[in-house]
């Protein structure tokens, strides 16, 4: 991902592009509600409409890695834990290779953090429907090797370097891109 890409993120994705985009308002609640974006016990953020039917079909249909969700991290940040990801983590089964924690969205349950594996063009990022929603306790299962940068200030950005660590975005280095072991 060259620095020109990374300035097409920052613009071009928030929680509010996304959710506008997919005509959906955010709230968190614990039922569904007819074209409102909302968590489920693992933290995944979606559309749900009584005609689409059951929460799991409706997440088996969109072909997201199955994993096992523990309490990794407490995010108890004031605006919010959900989190901006690329399906490249959350369906192909990428590491995250890149990370940035923006100014959260007001009004939205957002902690600011963007997830992306590294790898994505600008035709890929342009496109919302590969992005997802998710809390940040859900990502941090997809990938354990953020936990250590999760609570770092808003403006903060980092690459992966190898295997298993990340670094401050300088410019200077390359993105190292891996997969997940359940990926």
């Amino acid at each position: 991902m060259g620095d020109n890409m990374k300035k097409i993120i920052i613009i071009g994705v928030s929680c509010a592009v996304l959710l506008a985009a997919a005509g959906l308002t955010y709230n968190r609640i614990n039922s569904a509600v007819s074209n409102t974006a909302y968590a489920d016990e693992t933290g995944f953020y979606t559309e749900f409409t009584e005609e689409k039917g059951d929460f799991d079909e409706m997440r088996e249909d969109k072909n997201f890695i199955k994993i096992n969700v523990e309490n990794l991290v407490e995010w108890n940040e004031p605006n919010g834990e959900g989190c901006i990801v690329s399906d490249k983590i959350t369906k192909e089964g990428f590491k995250v290779g890149y990370m940035y924690r923006e100014q959260p969205d007001d009004g939205l349950p957002d902690s600011g953090w963007r997830f992306m594996a590294g790898n994505e063009d600008d035709e890929y990022m342009d496109d919302p429907n590969n992005h997802h929603i998710f809390a940040i306790n859900t990502i941090c299962n997809y990938d354990s090797d953020i936990i250590p940068y999760i609570y770092s200030d808003i403006g903060s950005a980092y690459i992966r370097t190898d295997g298993n660590n990340f670094e401050i975005d300088d410019g200077s280095k390359p993105i190292f891109i891996d997969k997940q072991e359940n990926g």
